[in-house]
């Protein structure tokens, strides 16, 4: 059965409000013009939506636990982050990166203007009814964005007081001042907020180092804090900034960055757990190949350990083990060994996704084609570079960590591709296939006035995973599909087997 719709916002259109009504001259209104919905598909199992995941299943989306939409157009969907728990109240939370187009507040006027875009993150606090109490609490106000970059991450706990914090980035693309700003976990926030007056600011101090993307990369150190670290595409940089219990935190900038990382074009950065079992994180720093000896067509990800002493001043990164692969992801221990995995797809040879089992003792160079652990699919209308790998959490409450492998153009052709999601049961070993897991199918969608497809939902291309949003001791499923109409985020409980 599919539940209503949870609505993100409620805002009028942009319209004037003639036009609005001009279906009482005998055509049809905007709103009949603009109105879709999606296409029964006869693909999909006759499951009970409450029904435990099982190999072999086809769900339908739209028989999610809870939806919220963006129904404050026009905005756009970027991003879904899980963020921890923000306000200590023992529930998974959530972060909605959102592009406001033309915002009303800048431009008001209903045309001939310029083409503006704002950065708004929506906080979406955990509820133990999650399907009637799940919505945003309060959005956080950003820059005008139009050529500038944003993101929104997780920053674990910086300042040790037990709370998550999370990262806004507005980076430069030229020689603007980029910017991060921690915003620390607290009482639960509301209403609307600048970003700049609740979070605590990283900022470039004039370098041209493209400052922006900060992300948290969990406790390197072992003193109880979570670490930030800011890469800055397109330059040589990436800066490591060690937690502070200092209420608030000092202003900060990259020339007093605890360390730096310099290597060829250094892109994400992404905490990956303990993949070496030593009880401290680890990170990997994703470089041009051309910074080591290349293997394959792939970007080169440069693997960072954790030390209980702490890495001062620039840090080289040839000599750090690295693997070939075009996005390395942690995925948590679905190998159930005791020390956390990876997770990588590659865009050349094998499609699929492969899992690297964490290990005490990493070797200088892997290629992780020949990992034992693969995801086989035998991709048709998806290229290899779609495809992605996430850590689910353990969503069956059996004590083993689940896994996610999402491909956003699924099927469908090329003119209204829908994605899929499909969940991987733990411990996972060998090679599996499609087949092995509980597919989660997007939606094709048409027009109200036609019955042609008018384009699909993307699921796949922003998945969540390892968050317990309604506090029942399993883990949930966050399944956004930024394309549909008015972005939907698709959430499903864990559900014991």
């Amino acid at each position: 059965m599919t539940t209503p719709s949870l609505r993100l916002l409620a805002l009028p259109l942009l319209a004037p409000a003639w036009l609005a009504g001009c279906g009482s001259i005998g055509g049809p209104g905007l709103d009949e013009l603009n109105a879709t919905h999606d296409i029964d598909d006869p693909n999909v199992d006759d499951t009970p939506a409450a029904a435990p995941f099982v190999a072999g299943q086809r769900r339908d989306v739209g028989d999610a636990d809870a939806v919220l939409r963006l129904e404050a157009l026009p905005e756009s969907l970027e991003g879904v982050v899980s963020v921890g728990d923000l306000d200590g109240d023992g529930l998974g939370d959530l972060a909605l990166l959102v592009r406001r187009h033309n915002p009303p507040d800048v431009v008001p006027c209903e045309d001939g203007c310029p083409a503006f875009a704002q950065s708004v993150t929506y906080l979406v606090y955990g509820a133990r009814t999650l399907d009637a109490t799940l919505a945003p609490a309060a959005e956080l106000v950003g820059w005008h964005l139009n050529d500038l970059r944003h993101s929104v991450a997780a920053a674990g706990d910086v300042d040790g007081d037990g709370l998550s914090d999370l990262a806004i980035s507005i980076g430069s693309i030229g020689c603007d001042q980029g910017n991060v700003l921690v915003v620390r976990g607290g009482p639960r926030m509301s209403g609307t907020h600048d970003v700049r007056d609740v979070g605590a600011l990283v900022r470039e101090s004039g370098t041209c180092a493209r400052l922006g993307d900060g992300v948290g990369v969990g406790d390197l150190d072992g003193d109880g804090h979570d670490e930030v670290v800011v890469a800055t595409p397109g330059t040589d940089r990436a800066f490591l900034f060690y937690g502070t219990d200092e209420v608030p935190p000092p202003r900060r900038s990259e020339e007093n960055a605890e360390a730096v990382f310099v290597g060829a074009s250094i892109g994400a950065a992404r905490g990956v757990g303990d993949v070496n079992g030593d009880g401290l994180a680890d990170l990997v720093l994703g470089v041009a190949p051309s910074t080591v000896q290349r293997l394959t067509d792939e970007r080169t990800h440069v693997m960072i350990f954790g030390a209980a002493t702490r890495m001062t001043g620039e840090q080289a990164l040839l000599d750090a083990p690295h693997l070939e692969a075009a996005i390395v992801r942690g995925v948590g221990d679905v190998t159930g060994d005791g020390i956390d995995d990876l997770g990588a797809t590659v865009t050349s040879g094998p499609h699929g996704a492969f899992v690297i089992a964490g290990r005490p003792s990493w070797p200088s160079t892997l290629d992780v084609r020949a990992s034992e652990i693969r995801i086989a699919h035998e991709a048709t209308t998806a290229p290899n570079e779609a495809a992605t790998i996430v850590g689910a959490g353990d969503v069956d409450g059996d004590g083993h960590d689940d896994l996610l492998y999402g491909v956003p153009a699924y099927e469908g052709g090329i003119e209204a591709p829908r994605g899929a999601v499909h969940l991987f049961r733990g411990p996972i070993a060998g090679t599996r296939t499609l087949e092995d897991a509980t597919t989660f199918l997007g939606q094709l969608w048409r027009g109200d006035l036609d019955d042609a497809p008018r384009g699909a939902d993307e699921l796949g291309r922003l998945i969540v995973g390892d968050v317990d949003l309604d506090g029942d001791g399993l883990d949930d499923l966050v399944l956004p599909a930024p394309t549909a109409p008015e972005g939907r985020v698709y959430v499903w409980r864990g559900r014991r087997s």
